[in-house]
């Protein structure tokens, strides 16, 4: 196999496997993110009718697109083997490379895209910018992330990434600021001499070894692989992540006492799951964290239900996928406990984990409100929206693993 036909091989892997785990995801993805752009459109929209200062403004603008911008996760679909077999066509991989390179630009545009156009109203607004001249500054955005982009890639294993880490974020926030501050086309001229300028400095200045640092590579891939399968987790059950495991001994004391009893055999070990098991237990704090946050922010108390309700329905999501962790358990396959039995058991637990959340965003609603009535009629149509909608849901959905 030629290094071309094994980075198309690599390409169309990895393309396959997103479309099969967004074919997954499509329901719950598609409703998180109609919901998430209609609150984020309606928040957006009061933003600008408060109409911000030219200030707030730029530095909103400035701070968002330099995040953007300075990001630069490099995929370069190389796995553990390679570090082995490819060991001896290290020259040979320059091609591969530079389809890897291009690839994330090309990726990496997307979501410039996308930022740029929702900052394309404010800009409009409060800077008096036109059309014409943010499509300009759109060229010049799309070149500083090449820029950034190459910058990364060549001195991503050497010990001044750190240091240009922090030229590439003081050049990105000062370009971005004078296109946006000053929006004249001689200043547009000067700064793109100026990252011209940089290109040349980075040439005439001795490089870092060219010898290709497999395990950073391989280790940067799999942190992508894993950052991925981890947002999937949230909507469907993935496979391909690695059960870890931690004691928490001051978590699972407190179920010590079921066990002896010898009574709710599933449930205990289920919430043993659950409590030891990253997967589960750190998806579900970081949802209650998030969904807890925007609900003390968020004004509008029809919003804060809907936010409350949705964010306790992923988190079941993410719990359904606990009913198979000890599917591969022939000790546990022994257990003399009808699957009835055992479902009865897995659903108590999402009912009580679902309720803990619950009494805890109504805690947060009652704070923000200091209404006792509101976190009351919360936790109300919560226990409904609990006992009618998610765990029918559940029930059904692991009744097809």
């Amino acid at each position: 196999m030629s290094i071309e036909s094994l980075w198309s091989s690599r390409f169309q892997q990895h393309i396959q496997n997103i479309i099969t785990y967004f074919a997954r995801m499509i329901n719950g993805l598609l409703y998180s993110f109609i919901f998430i752009t209609c609150v984020g459109a309606y928040y957006y929209a009061q933003f600008l009718k408060a109409s911000p200062s030219k200030g707030i403004s730029l530095l909103l603008i400035t701070a968002v697109l330099t995040l953007i911008i300075t990001r630069c996760p490099i995929r370069t679909f190389m796995q553990k083997p390679d570090a082995v077999y490819l060991l001896a066509l290290e020259e040979k991989l320059t091609s591969y490379f530079k389809k890897s390179l291009l690839y994330n630009y090309i990726i990496q545009l997307f979501p410039l895209v996308f930022t740029f156009l929702i900052m394309v109203p404010l800009a409009m607004q409060s800077l008096q910018l036109t059309v014409p001249f943010l499509c300009t500054i759109f060229i010049v955005l799309m070149i500083l992330k090449g820029w950034n982009i190459y910058i990364h890639w060549i001195w991503r294993d050497s010990h001044e990434k750190n240091i240009w880490l922090i030229t590439r974020i003081a050049c990105n926030t000062l370009i971005i600021y004078m296109l946006f501050y000053i929006a004249n086309i001689i200043v547009l001229g000067g700064l793109l001499l100026l990252l011209a300028f940089a290109f040349l400095l980075l040439y005439t200045k001795k490089q870092p070894t060219k010898r290709i640092p497999w395990e950073y590579i391989i280790e940067q891939e799999e942190k992508m692989n894993i950052r991925f399968y981890q947002f999937a987790s949230i909507f469907t059950d993935v496979p391909q992540m690695n059960k870890q495991v931690n004691k928490r001994k001051w978590l699972t004391n407190w179920i010590e006492p079921i066990l002896h009893k010898k009574q709710a055999t599933f449930f205990y070990l289920h919430t043993l799951a659950f409590l030891r098991g990253n997967d589960y237990f750190g998806i579900y704090i970081r949802l209650s964290i998030l969904g807890a946050f925007t609900l003390y922010f968020v004004p509008n108390i029809y919003v804060k239900g809907a936010i409350a309700y949705g964010v306790l329905y992923m988190i079941s999501m993410q719990l359904r996928s606990l009913w198979k962790y000890f599917s591969g358990n022939i000790i546990v396959a022994l257990y003399p406990i009808s699957t009835d039995e055992r479902m009865n058991q897995f659903l108590s637990l999402i009912f009580m984990l679902i309720s803990i959340q619950l009494v805890v965003f109504s805690g947060v609603v009652l704070i923000a409100t200091r209404q006792l009535l509101i976190g009351f009629i919360i936790v109300v149509i919560g226990m409904l929206w609990i006992k009618f909608i998610i765990i029918p849901k559940t029930k059904k959905r692991i009744s097809s693993f």
